[in-house]
């Protein structure tokens, strides 16, 4: 037994009705020691003249010297911090059996372990509180609370919140809406959040600054990284300021309802800092299955699926957001063997929204027929525009497969703009090389606009200055086909030149 000398407040409350009785101050000697049953909360008895321990009906605070809980406890709550006034030694406390709370497990400064059986907080408008330290959740614990917050609650305080859940560990929202929220009343406190192996979160994922107060600048940031074959399951997905979300591996991260991947809160603020940003790498996948509005990118936030993710989306994809008439923008980038499932309308909304799609290789999800259902949103044809970025690479681009174009203007244009870039594009000198743009399933569609308008709506990057290219409609889809140049050899540029200097020579001798 690991035996401390530290001055401490001792508060008292009386088993049957938890009632404040006494405070003391002094001098004592307490022993680190382990819950082992809910009469014994300390495995000694060096404080028995002094107090009489909680029972398991009181509150517990950590800094009388409980490290472990090995066996099953109960208790109103838990409460973990240095002392009353904040200072002196941070607790650790190890949980490998299951505990439940009646009201709530705050901590305000320490780190707690959780590697066994499960806790239960079942009450407390923070049921899970965490103002700054480390949790660790692992082996096959499950930690159950209506809420939790991981966050200083706008206090100023200096710090960090580190959260890691591994292994087979569970973090479950009793209430699935009050669910998760990684930093989103914080000031100056970063939040840290790394899921990984088997692990799984269930609840509203809520990540970045949060609150609706306008006034503060907030210095904190919010960065979840979901890795391994771990799972996210969530009605909402929030993203807001200062918001990163990184998802690798196998991990899968699900909404039954909206992923609003930007700051809703702030959408005309200046206040909005760093704006948020999404990764989806390796082969995880982000399924959004019902809904209002599907996936929602906004308020400047870039939304990245890479490296063979998979976008699986059957509401709508917006990237851009319009609100009381302003327009705020959003970036989708699709690369290196993205999938894309085809229940899902893509909507550009505000001029400065951009879908990039890099390289030859993104296609529709398998056993699907089309990237997107369609492109563009018939309510929204007043209002559509952006620009479709297609970045080649060595083969040149992708073809994007739609069911329907919708217009903004069927007399002239689509409401968005194409940007073909082919500098990264290789051919043999005078080589030429057709590339599909755009196929459209329905024959009352806007490809034969692009034809007759593709001086206004289309711009083309080109490797040389020399290439050529011709961008023309057949059937139901977009063409480009696009020519290197050839470009003379050295020694027959040196001919030429030489050629050119006597012609000139000649010239002068006539004059």
């Amino acid at each position: 037994m690991n035996i401390k000398r530290i001055t401490i407040p001792l508060i008292l409350f009386a088993a049957a009705s938890s009632a404040f009785a006494a405070t003391y101050l002094r001098d004592v000697i307490i022993p680190e020691a382990d819950w082992n049953g809910e009469d014994a909360w300390l495995d000694a008895t060096t404080l028995d003249s002094i107090i009489i321990p909680p029972t398991s009906s009181d509150n517990v605070r950590v800094w009388f010297g409980i490290t472990n809980i090995t066996e099953t406890a109960v208790a109103n709550n838990i409460s973990m911090q240095a002392g009353e006034d904040k200072t002196g030694e941070i607790p650790t406390l190890n949980v490998s059996a299951n505990l439940t709370l009646a009201d709530s497990f705050y901590v305000e400064k320490g780190n707690l372990n959780i590697s066994a059986g499960t806790t239960t907080i079942s009450g407390g408008t923070n049921a899970f509180g965490m103002n700054s330290g480390t949790l660790t959740l692992s082996g096959t614990s499950e930690t159950k609370s209506n809420h939790f917050n991981f966050g200083d609650n706008g206090v100023a305080n200096s710090g960090a919140i580190t959260v890691n859940v591994s292994d087979s560990a569970k973090m479950t929202a009793t209430t699935l809406a009050n669910g998760f929220g990684f930093g989103v009343n914080a000031r100056t406190q970063d939040v840290v959040v790394n899921v990984s192996d088997n692990a799984a979160l269930t609840g509203r994922l809520k990540v970045g600054i949060g609150d609706n107060d306008k006034k503060y600048t907030y210095s904190a940031a919010a960065t979840v990284n979901i890795s391994g074959n771990a799972t996210v399951s969530a009605d909402y997905i929030n993203l807001y300021r200062n918001a990163t979300l990184n998802v690798s591996g196998e991990a899968v991260v699900t909404a039954s309802a909206d992923a609003r991947l930007g700051d809703m809160n702030h959408l005309n603020s200046a206040s909005s800092a760093t704006q948020a940003s999404v990764t989806f790498s390796d082969s995880s996948r982000l399924n959004v299955n019902g809904g209002e509005n599907g996936v929602m990118i906004f308020n400047g936030a870039t939304v990245t699926f890479e490296d063979n993710s998979v976008l699986n989306v059957n509401r709508n994809v917006w990237v851009g957001k319009t609100y009381q008439g302003v327009f705020s923008s959003g970036h989708l980038i699709l690369k290196d063997n993205v999938q894309t499932y085809s229940g899902a309308n893509l909507v550009l909304l505000g001029a400065d929204s951009t879908v990039e799609f890099y390289g030859s290789n993104i296609k529709a999800k398998s056993g699907q027929t089309y990237n997107f259902t369609n492109l563009g949103a018939s309510a929204y044809r007043a209002q559509m525009a952006g620009t479709m970025k297609y970045i080649a690479d060595a083969d040149g681009i992708s073809l994007i497969k739609i069911n329907t174009i919708v217009a903004r203007d069927e007399s002239k244009n689509t409401g968005y703009d194409i940007l073909l870039d082919f500098t990264n594009f290789v051919l043999t000198e005078g080589e030429t090389k057709q590339m599909a743009i755009i196929y459209s399933n329905s024959s009352q569609n806007v490809i034969s606009a692009y034809e007759t308008y593709q001086s206004d709506l289309i711009t083309v990057i080109k490797a040389n200055e020399a290439d050529t290219y011709s961008i023309y409609a057949s059937g139901k889809t977009l063409y480009i086909d696009y020519t290197s140049a050839i470009i003379p050899e050295p020694a027959t540029c040196a001919a030429m030149a030489g050629l050119l200097a006597l012609a000139f020579a000649a010239y002068r001798r006539r004059k």
